[in-house]
């Protein structure tokens, strides 16, 4: 059975030896990347992908293994051994095709920075800073109260394409710090049927630093349902909104011109693919993008955006992108 994938920076062929759930591997990509049944297959693609039987020949040799699965390259075709046909499986399937998505998008010249990003009229907002400085807050916030539009969490990827910088979501889980929902009922009670209840309550009532790393998890479809709102993967980046904790400081904020935000920028900067799937970078190996071809230009707007995280800002946050819109 052959399928084609294609999203809007890469494109494969896809083959399985046996039945899969095409319904569940399309809900776990959103919107994606689109998985399509073929007769044949209609153009160049960046890779072939065969989902085989584990214990075919092809695996007695040269064999990596990614996610205890086993995995074999040769002439732009990547062997995937399969175990059992169940949703474990898919869910793995997932998880490797957004890795081999974010590798070729690389290899093409694209960067990933360690953030999140909404979009508002066609314009990709990002956010970017430390650990705990609210970039899923802010971005929760302003999904919740403005109805802007979802495109990614934890990552987004950024190419220079048609002489515009590009962005590009990526759909992975979203993880919400207790406090975020604490400190915000309304957003807490849309959300709430999405959540452990029992983490929730464990980490709510444990003083946890700001950079924690136990937080909640939410599916970025149950996110896009529950909050109402628009999965966007790539639109022209717009702005980028660097977080600072201040605790001295409610709110404040600064713009600022590109080279007194290219060291947040840079150290920003993260691999494209998860760390459990690191064997791909052996694989499909890339040279790294500077991130100044793609991000010095006037076409963005920097910003500093100074809080102590005890109140909601997204009101004076929308404010600073409605300005630039």
């Amino acid at each position: 059975m052959v399928y084609e994938l294609n999203n809007f920076f890469v494109s494969f062929s896809l083959l399985w030896d046996q039945e899969i759930n095409l319904t569940l591997l399309k809900e776990y990509l959103g919107e994606y990347a689109i998985v399509e049944r073929v007769t044949n297959l209609s153009g160049q693609y960046d890779l072939a992908i065969c989902f085989i039987d584990e214990n075919n020949s092809l695996f007695d040799t040269n064999i990596y293994m990614i996610d205890k699965h086993k995995a074999r390259f040769v002439n732009n075709q990547l062997f995937i051994g399969r175990k059992e046909v169940n949703s474990e499986e898919i869910l793995f399937t997932k998880r490797l095709l957004i890795d081999l998505i974010n590798r070729f998008f690389e290899r093409k010249g694209g960067v990933f920075l360690h953030s999140s990003s909404v979009v508002s009229e066609g314009n990709t907002v990002l956010f970017i800073g430390d650990k705990g400085t609210g970039k899923t807050t802010n971005m929760l916030y302003l999904l919740n109260n403005y109805n802007l539009a979802y495109s990614s969490n934890e990552r987004t990827g950024l190419i220079l394409s048609s002489d515009k910088i590009v962005s590009y979501g990526n759909p992975a889980r979203i993880n919400v710090r207790a406090n975020t929902l604490k400190l915000n009922k309304l957003l807490k009670d849309k959300l709430w049927d999405c959540i452990d209840k029992s983490k929730y309550q464990q980490f709510i009532t444990t003083n946890l630093s700001r950079d924690c790393s136990e937080r909640l998890v939410i599916s970025f479809n149950d996110l896009a349902n529950k909050l109402g709102v628009q999965i966007v993967p790539s639109s022209k980046l717009k702005i980028i909104f660097n977080l600072i904790y201040e605790p001295n400081i409610v709110f404040d904020f600064e713009e600022v011109e590109y080279k007194e935000m290219k060291h947040f920028i840079e150290s920003s900067v993260i691999d494209g693919v998860f760390p459990q799937r690191e064997v791909l970078n052996k694989i499909f190996p890339i040279h790294a993008t500077d991130v100044k071809d793609i991000l010095d230009s006037d076409e963005i707007c920097y910003y500093n955006i100074y809080q102590d995280g005890t109140r909601d800002n997204s009101s004076e946050v929308y404010k600073i992108l409605k300005r630039k819109m």
